[in-house]
């Protein structure tokens, strides 16, 4: 479903009866919703429980480089943003239909720190430890691979949190009343109003 994230921050308004249903909302108020808004959706970003759906992306490996970066700031594997985390890496062994994929481990950053020599090199990398640095992310295969193979990654996909007033936003069934509840309860205590019951009971 899409909806104007006007629409989104009016409602919240509504919910506690600071303004009307078609009011127009002052821009210092509308500056501050949409500054919580974006808190919001930003803090969602970073639950796993909160985003929907994963991202399968295919990229190719560069033979000899370590780290490989991944995210929106001239990456080795370029995505408009930096995945919180990764899910799944699988090697494609087969570039020709049909693919033949091979799952690479995930490990953490105390098993990376482990091997003791990360610097070897093969065609074939069997684990991979993520580094969630900013803006890109860091993707240090093991061993090293020599060959530019096709990988494939899931990820979780974000809500875009960059959002202005007048942007929409484009929900799955039942997130637009979880956003609009939840700003509501985040702008009560500047707006000086208690949030009704009902809506706290709605939100959760």
């Amino acid at each position: 479903m899409i909806v104007p994230v006007l629409q989104v921050v009016g409602e919240a308004y509504q919910n506690l009866n600071v303004f009307m249903v078609g009011a127009s909302i002052p821009p210092a108020q509308g500056a501050f919703a949409l500054s919580k808004l974006r808190q919001l959706l930003n803090n969602w970003n970073a639950e796993r429980a909160k985003v929907w759906c994963d991202v399968f992306a295919s990229f190719t490996l560069v033979p000899s480089l370590s780290p490989h970066t991944i995210g929106p700031n001239a990456a080795t594997f370029a995505t408009v943003i930096r995945p919180v985390s990764i899910d799944y890496v699988a090697l494609n062994l087969n570039t020709n239909a049909p693919s033949t994929f091979t799952q690479i481990d995930l490990i953490d950053r105390q098993m990376y720190e482990r091997l003791a020599t990360p610097g070897i090199s093969t065609s074939i990398p069997t684990a991979v430890y993520y580094e969630e640095d900013w803006p890109n992310g860091k993707l240090f295969f093991y061993p090293v691979p020599n060959y530019a193979y096709p990988v494939r990654f899931s990820y979780r996909t974000l809500l875009a949190d960059e959002v202005t007033l007048l942007d929409s936003l484009d929900f799955p069934p039942g997130y637009q009343d979880a956003v609009t509840l939840t700003l509501t309860e985040m702008i009560a205590d500047a707006t000086g109003r208690a949030v009704p019951q009902q809506t706290t009971l709605l939100a959760r």
